[in-house]
């Protein structure tokens, strides 16, 4: 089944509605000043882009001495211009692409692969004296990663296939690090 639709990258979207574009890992945003914001109400709106392409508004008023009818009904009066505002810039602007969901996933396959790991802090129990006294202590344990280069989490160490076995054997017998400390690889 071919389908074809018109989209525009979230970074033009941005520029083109005067928003301001937010980014977190894979996650990007573009914020909007829309609705009112007083001491008794605040409004948060902002555009998102779906995995196929496609662009959604989400806007949330937070007013506790309105009603929820009217809430509703303030939330889809700024809603739906910008929707038909944005339906009027990817037609202006926008760009056709078939098979978004095949075409996206062939960007993120074409994306540069890597492996190694990474520390993340646990609290465990360890001994504490020569008698065997167990107290519940923080410690480093070592956590492989193997995927695309955006999606590497933080304090991420690329090893190469030998390094990385041994990472991984680690992480299996959950061999733990006090602080400071970090992996010994042997070649």
């Amino acid at each position: 089944m071919n389908t074809t639709i018109k989209t525009i990258s979230i970074e033009t979207l941005a520029e083109k509605i005067n928003g301001k574009l937010w980014v977190k890992g894979d996650v990007k945003r573009i914020y909007l000043d829309c609705g009112y914001n007083t001491k008794k109400m605040s409004t948060k709106t902002y555009v998102f882009q779906r995995q196929d392409g496609t662009f959604g508004v989400s806007c949330i008023i937070d007013c506790p001495s309105q009603d929820h009818a009217w809430i509703n009904s303030q939330e889809e009066a700024i809603v739906t211009p910008l929707m038909e505002q944005i339906a009027e810039i990817i037609e202006e602007f926008g760009h056709e692409i078939e098979n978004p969901k095949i075409e996206i996933q062939a960007a993120l396959d074409a994306e540069e692969q890597v492996q190694g790991y990474y520390m993340r802090w646990h609290e465990v129990r360890v001994a504490i004296n020569s008698y065997g006294k167990l107290a519940y202590r923080k410690r480093q344990k070592v956590h492989t990663y193997k995927g695309a280069t955006s999606k590497t989490p933080a304090g991420f160490i690329a090893l190469n296939n030998t390094h990385f076995a041994q990472a991984a054997e680690m992480e299996s017998k959950e061999s733990l690090f006090e602080f400071g400390q970090t992996p010994n690889f042997k070649d």
